[in-house]
């Protein structure tokens, strides 16, 4: 059924869109299997951030417009980064068994302290990323909206950062989904102004 589904879409965008398909059922599958599973060598992050972002926003702009639009790809790197934050938190919370398992995440390479820098440096990219392209004037939508999410992802950076690791839990996974929330929806407002 899903290959049927996405037929349509290749058959509007043509072959990048069905090597998208093709890259991003690959990379799902090889997340957790395969002889070489990403996560368990801490790639997940990275795949994230292409998958979750750039290549999905290209995508849809190739089949909406009839071409990508490459600084809507690179803004969207600010979604991914906090998508990929949302990984963050899980691999915080599930570092000590991860390390069992043999599961090198990042937060496993770089430590509890570490996977919580690594969270604020995602949040904070996040805003940097669509802010430096309009500084810069490579994109000239009102992008700079999402700065009305920056006093709620101040408080969840905070709540992560100060919270013992066995306190890590599935509240602060919402909390960063909610942070994902406000951060898309205010970015697209921006992009539609």
């Amino acid at each position: 059924l899903i290959v049927c589904l996405g037929l349509v879409p290749v058959a509007v965008g043509g072959w990048p869109i069905l090597a998208i398909g093709i890259a991003s059922g690959v990379a799902a599958v090889a997340y957790t299997a395969g002889p070489y599973p990403l996560a368990y060598y801490g790639l997940g992050e990275p795949f994230v951030m292409v998958f979750f972002g750039p290549v999905p926003v290209w995508g849809t702009t190739l089949l909406i417009t009839g071409q990508g639009d490459w600084n809507a790809a690179v803004a969207a790197l600010g979604m991914s980064c906090v998508a990929t934050a949302i990984m963050v938190v899980n691999n915080l919370r599930d570092r000590e068994q991860d390390a069992r398992v043999g599961k090198n995440t990042w937060v496993v390479r770089l430590g509890d302290r570490g996977g919580r820098a690594e969270y604020g440096a995602l949040v904070g990219l996040a805003f940097l990323i669509p802010l430096g392209m309009y500084g810069a004037g490579l994109i000239y939508n009102r992008v700079w909206v999402i700065l009305g999410a920056v006093p709620f992802a101040i408080k969840v950076v905070n709540r992560v950062c100060k919270r013992a690791p066995v306190a890590i839990d599935t509240e602060l996974l919402g909390a960063t989904v909610r942070l994902l929330s406000w951060y898309g929806f205010l970015l697209c407002f921006g992009w539609i102004l």
